[in-house]
């Protein structure tokens, strides 16, 4: 890692006894930045950011700071307003002029005085699970320099893992938090469908776009969530954590770090009683998988083919293929689509009334090689929960590799900062 920053949690207590200053902690986030050798940021304005540290610094002298996020540095992926950064998803000639008004999720942050260091890098249109843009460049992983950040928040994800800002906020349709912060080692929450507002989101696919938070603290992810959603109130404090829900992954090629990782997740809390049960979902998630890119294909195709056929708009060849295999799709194909995530998340809800938890591994591998293709099954077991709308959160296990692995973590809808709750309780089982 280029910098060491602290949680967002203890650069606060740092602010509050005076032992560092939001503008120390931000010009140090700008001088790893501006070494940055894993492809992060897009963009980045040292002159708006230091503005808004030194804001923060004259708060904290008054003892008045906004909120637990005031002066701590943050990055935010580059489809989503910023107010004075460009909004361009990733596609060269999109949004060429800085925007106006920040999406009110950011306008929350900024309210809370979190400083907003610069945007993310992502593939165009935030289409895929890499981050490798023929405008932007590529993100490669700051764990292993040589392997793939994940996507489509891949920059966002590398921005915490190589400790420029403690906190950075991505995009998730099919699994865009969860895939980069499983293979970078960093935790990442895809909230409730509806639970944080999306004004100000490049669209993708509006049932299943949402916005989330990715951190090395778990706590942060809290904090966050509280903010970004202007819910003050915690559902937190749970009844303790009794039992999961596991899905048949047997259909599923599991690399050989992760199995290893997701059986010995398992057998450590079984450990400490809790009660581990298969559950059937009822249709295969490869299935479930299929019918969420569907929604994504044919919305996509209508929003982005017109940009990707011009030459240089950073779209790779596999992008486009998604495209036009959204145009060809029929009507018949597109409702069976509906009616299947309709169903999953009733029986969703089902389920999560007989476990507290329904636990997955967040991917079916580690990182790639950057010299590899995209995994095409990387969303195989993300994609259940932006189906159905249900929070899903995934935490990090390091293998014996040295390679994060990630396993997800699925709550009732509703219930996000519960399945955050329980997942710092299972952080602390598997760390002992």
């Amino acid at each position: 890692m280029n910098a060491e920053i602290d949680s967002g949690r203890d650069l606060e207590v740092a602010f509050r006894q005076n032992r560092l200053t939001p503008s120390e902690v931000v010009d140090r986030s700008l001088r790893a930045i501006a070494d940055d050798p894993f492809g992060a940021f897009i963009e980045v304005r040292e002159g708006q950011a230091r503005a808004e540290a030194e804001a923060a610094d004259a708060r904290y002298k008054k003892g008045s700071p906004l909120s637990p996020l005031d002066g701590v540095p943050i990055a935010v992926k580059a489809n989503i307003a910023v107010k004075g950064y460009r909004r361009s998803g990733g596609i060269r000639n999109r949004n060429l002029k800085p925007v106006e008004t920040d999406a009110l999720a950011v306008r929350r942050l900024r309210l809370g005085g979190a400083v907003v260091i610069g945007t993310t890098n992502l593939p165009s249109a935030a289409i895929g699970a890499t981050t490798r843009n023929r405008w932007s460049g590529v993100t490669s992983n700051p764990i292993a320099a040589d392997r793939d950040a994940g996507g489509s928040s891949g920059g966002s994800a590398a921005a915490v893992a190589a400790g420029y800002t403690p906190i950075a906020i991505g995009s998730d349709t099919l699994g865009s938090v969860r895939i980069p912060a499983s293979f970078t080692g960093t935790a990442g929450l895809k909230p409730s469908r509806g639970l944080i507002p999306t004004a100000g989101l490049m669209e993708l696919e509006p049932v299943m776009d949402t916005i989330g938070p990715i951190a090395r603290a778990i706590v942060d992810i809290s904090t966050v969530l509280a903010i970004m959603s202007a819910d003050r109130r915690s559902d937190s404090h749970p009844d303790r954590l009794s039992s999961i829900g596991i899905l048949d992954t047997t259909k599923t090629q599991l690399s050989g770090s992760v199995e290893e990782v997701f059986a010995g997740v398992l057998e450590s809390l079984q450990e400490t009683g809790i009660k581990v049960t298969r559950v059937d979902l009822g249709v295969d998630l490869a299935d479930v998988r299929l019918a969420g890119l569907i929604a994504v294909e044919t919305n996509a195709y209508r929003l982005y083919w017109e940009e990707a056929n011009v030459l240089g708009n950073g779209f790779t060849d596999d992008v486009i293929e998604l495209l036009r295999y959204g145009s060809q799709l029929s009507s018949d194909a597109i409702s069976d689509a509906r009616e299947l995530m309709k169903r999953c998340a009733q029986t969703l809800d089902c389920l999560l009334g007989s476990v507290d938890l329904v636990v997955t591994p967040t991917s079916p591998s580690p990182a790639s090689l950057l010299s590899e293709g995209e995994n095409p099954l990387a969303s195989i077991f993300t994609a259940l929960a932006s189906v159905s709308g249900h929070p899903a959160m995934t935490i990090p296990v390091t293998t014996g590799g040295g390679l994060p692995v990630g396993i997800q973590l699925i709550g009732a809808h509703g219930q996000d900062q519960t399945v955050i709750e329980r997942a710092a309780h299972i952080e602390g089982i598997l760390n002992g």
